[in-house]
């Protein structure tokens, strides 16, 4: 309570020295309105008392819950920078991992398909089809020999038995071939099954050596995986040193090839125009020759009208050349002008994605800006409780000395403890716009990254189509050079038929001249 608020009571004057000698000693002592007076200052002064340590220990209580909501908030910071680190290195890991594991398993299916093939070689062995080494081979002649063996026997009992049937005379030979048959095939059957055992036997040895070799290939694509992962990581590297510089040769080498396919259309234009005109005068040429010989006697029929198939059969081949040729022009001029449409809707896009990387990163730095600067309010904030924390000692302190000073620092707290709730708040909501802010600039990297990822491959395709083009370019000008020594020779051709229409009109002519 300050003195504004409630007046201060004025103590009554001081009594008489003569009225403080009592004629006759008091019996009771009684109250005097000084000593009332300081009593209820007293009093007073006690109930203030309790109303400031009642609020300062409600401001204790506040300032532990601001330690706390710090606290969190240092927490929540710490947590989200971890989690987006967290975040980074899991997308490294997972495409480093994604890339060895499809490494590991096109390993893992050569492996397979090793030891399938394996396995079908056993059994082409086994079953004498095939030919799969030194070991199968051997065991492909042996069941050869056997089976040669087998037949060989079974041709002979078969043998046997037509020259019993044929001669009765060879009883007792067919007695002592019947009791030697058992032993011939007891030694055959031992034979055959030591044969046997030795080629499972090889076959077990094969079979050890296989998987063994396949332990040491497996072992050996181990660490080719190991070495392949450190390999894209330095590739991944200076992949991303030297994508700059590549998309910027990239783009001056197809400005050269637009300057250079620019001039050649020119040149080819004004080739097509000198084609024009040529192939005009050789048809008015014609149409001459086509009416001077219409002129001459019907003694000239049949040559006449030779050469005027033989013209028209050459203006129908001159026209054919003509319009393919400029059917080929139009292509030509569509596909020239949707590859620059393409190349300028392609550069208008990476242009716009590199502008839009630029803006993510600004925006990253500002957001990288703004916890930082939330940081700096947090210690700010540290300082400030700690100020606080001696200003309220020094008030505890001050508090039994003068009351004045002690209501008027109570004031003082009070303002600024709503001033740092105030301040609290607003740097609450800060960082909570801070944190919104960071989490759509992460989407919005991320939208950025996949873009130019998309960008990346829409420019390779870009290359494939050009190169096509280049490609379609090149085989159409060595169509044309084919075309233009095809035209020469036609106008070569017509020179000579001129020549020889010449000739014979020249001739009739003479010959009619006789006649007359």
């Amino acid at each position: 309570m300050s003195s504004e608020e409630t007046p201060r009571p004025i103590p009554p004057a001081p009594p008489r020295p003569e009225w403080l000698k009592p004629v006759t000693p008091p019996t009771t002592p009684g109250l005097t309105p000084m000593m009332d007076f300081f009593q209820r200052r007293v009093e007073a002064l006690e109930r203030e008392l309790a109303l400031e340590r009642e609020r300062a220990q409600a401001a204790g209580g506040l300032l532990a819950q601001q330690e706390a909501l710090k606290n969190e908030v240092d927490a929540h910071l710490k947590a989200i920078s971890d989690q987006l680190r967290r975040e980074k290195m899991e997308r490294d890991g997972a495409e480093a991992r994604s890339h060895a594991q499809g490494r590991v398993e096109a390993l893992e299916k050569r492996l397979d398909e090793s030891s399938a093939t394996f396995a079908q070689l056993i059994k082409e062995a086994v079953a004498g089809r095939g030919d799969s080494g030194p070991s199968a081979g051997a065991l492909a002649a042996e069941l050869a020999s056997f089976r040669a063996a087998m037949k060989d026997a079974l041709d002979g009992i078969t043998r046997w038995r037509g020259e019993l049937r044929d001669l009765a005379a060879l009883a007792p030979r067919v007695q002592e071939l019947s009791e030697r048959l058992p032993q011939d095939e007891k030694l055959l059957e031992e034979s055959l099954g030591r044969r046997i055992e030795e080629l499972s036997d090889r076959l077990s040895r094969s079979l050890d050596d296989w998987r063994r070799a396949a332990d040491a290939d497996r072992a050996r694509l181990d660490e080719r995986v190991e070495a392949l992962s450190r390999e894209r990581a330095e590739l991944q590297r200076f992949w991303e040193e030297q994508a700059r510089t590549a998309r910027e040769a990239e783009r001056k080498e197809r400005v050269a090839r637009e300057a250079e396919l620019s001039s050649r259309l020119e040149s080819l234009a004004a080739g097509l125009q000198g084609a024009g005109r040529d192939s005009a005068e050789a048809r008015s040429a014609l149409e001459r020759v086509v009416a001077i010989l219409t002129a001459t006697p019907k003694a000239k029929d049949e040559v006449i009208a030779a050469v005027e198939a033989e013209k028209a059969e050459l203006m129908a081949e001159l026209r054919q050349r003509h319009e393919s040729f400029r059917r080929f022009v139009a292509e030509r001029s569509a596909i020239e002008k949707s590859l620059g449409d393409s190349l300028a809707r392609a550069a208008a896009d990476v242009e716009d994605q590199r502008a839009r990387t630029r803006a993510a990163d600004a925006r990253a730095a500002q957001l990288l800006g703004r916890v930082e600067t939330s940081a700096a309010r947090a210690a700010d904030l540290e300082r400030a409780l700690a100020e606080r924390d001696e200003r309220v000692r020094a008030a505890h302190a001050e508090r039994d000395e003068l009351a004045r000073a002690l209501i008027d620092e109570s004031d003082r707290a009070r303002a600024a403890l709503a001033g740092r709730r105030e301040v609290e708040a607003a740097a609450a909501a800060k960082e909570e716009a801070a944190r919104l802010r960071l989490d759509e600039a992460v989407a919005r990297l991320a939208a950025a990254e996949s873009s130019a990822a998309e960008a990346r491959a829409q420019l390779g395709a870009l290359a494939g189509q050009s190169a096509r083009a280049l490609q379609e370019r090149d085989a159409t000008l060595a169509r044309h050079s084919d075309w233009d020594n095809e035209r020469r020779r036609l106008l070569e051709i017509v020179r000579k038929k001129d020549e020889m229409i010449s000739l014979l009109s020249a001739t009739f002519q003479g010959a009619l001249k006789k006649d007359a």
